[in-house]
């Protein structure tokens, strides 16, 4: 069935659905009834499309569910979880959320509400480490990688006059 098929089923077209033939030439008119079905069908079709790509990303409504996290080089890494909890409960239970980063999970502390710190393993902050020291090139010498060099010559000739 094609989509103009569709709009015209909701449009109020007497053809079956799928076999519409033309639109009728005075409209039928939107009654209560037919604008809480249309209503209807496009609620449920937002909660099917937010429930498809949920899945597709990895959400769970089971919060003991590992998801898959991506990485920032595109890798897919199914034992990083980032958990947040507040400064108080991580006060109160230090110890676990450090055994939760050493087993590779993510614990953002919040202040207010806010994200102010992330307790990772050490093997995240070594390779946060690496990252941040790589040297980067700067835009001049990845210029002069380019094979046969920058040749640039002069423009000996006047400027031209301008009035300000």
């Amino acid at each position: 069935m094609s989509a103009d098929c569709i709009i015209k089923a909701f449009s109020g077209c007497p053809c079956p659905p799928g076999q519409c033939v033309e639109k009728p030439a005075t409209p039928a008119p939107v009654t209560f009834v037919s604008w809480r079905i249309q209503a209807l069908t496009c609620i449920a079709f937002g909660f099917l499309a937010a429930i498809v790509s949920a899945a597709w990303m990895g959400i769970s409504l089971d919060s003991n569910v590992r998801k898959s996290i991506m990485t920032i080089n595109g890798h897919i890494n199914r034992e990083s979880v980032m958990s947040t909890i507040s400064v108080a409960e991580a006060k109160a239970g230090f110890a676990s959320l450090v055994d939760e980063a050493a087993n590779g999970e993510f614990v953002t502390i919040t202040r207010h509400g806010k994200p102010a710190a992330v307790l990772v393993s050490v093997e995240a902050a070594e390779a946060a480490k690496k990252a941040l020291n790589k040297p980067r090139p700067n835009f001049g010498d990845f210029l002069l990688t380019f094979p046969g060099g920058v040749e640039l010559e002069r423009n000996p000739s006047k400027m031209r006059d301008i009035d300000l």
